[in-house]
């Protein structure tokens, strides 16, 4: 399977997943969408998975893709709950059309969510696998908690959270 097919099926799936058990917000022009999920909400179950189709991933995308997908899962729920063992939002995905990057459309998305988490002072968790984006999310008040490649040398991934600013 092409990466851009792989990248694509696996947007569609984490954001039914933001859909169905928090929220998904998208820009008028639909060039720019989050999808994160409140506290109490933010563990990945394997039921909570198949209900939006993750779990049909092999079939879809091949077994060696699943095995990656399902431990980076795995691993990453492990970090996720060292990083913020309380109540806390998970920002599952940021993505904005790289022709608008730099121009807020990312920073307008985020404001509800940090507005939100504020007013509950509670932190927001997330992974990124990019390095460019480790110094995005720095500047809007994130720091990384845990990095690292996961066990089996595959992919690095920034583990991050922003603690509640208090007014």
């Amino acid at each position: 399977m092409d990466r851009e097919r792989l990248t694509r099926w696996d947007m569609e799936k984490t954001i039914a997943y933001g859909a169905r058990f928090g929220e998904v917000r998208a820009t008028a022009n639909l060039c720019g969408f989050s999808a994160y999920l409140p506290p109490g909400e933010t563990d990945f179950t394997e039921e909570r998975m198949a209900e939006v189709g993750m779990l049909d991933e092999g079939t879809v995308i091949g077994s060696e893709a699943e095995t990656r997908l399902m431990r980076f899962v795995r691993e990453s729920e492990h970090f996720h709950k060292l990083a913020t063992p309380g109540p806390h939002w998970y920002l599952l995905l940021l993505c904005v059309d790289p022709a608008l990057q730099g121009t807020g459309t990312g920073s307008r998305l985020l404001a509800d969510l940090f507005s939100r988490a504020d007013e509950v002072g509670l932190p927001i968790y997330l992974e990124t696998l990019s390095a460019k984006n480790v110094p995005y999310y720095q500047k809007r008040g994130f720091d990384v908690r845990s990095e690292g490649y996961l066990s089996d040398g595959g992919v690095y991934v920034w583990y991050m959270v922003r603690d509640p600013v208090t007014r």
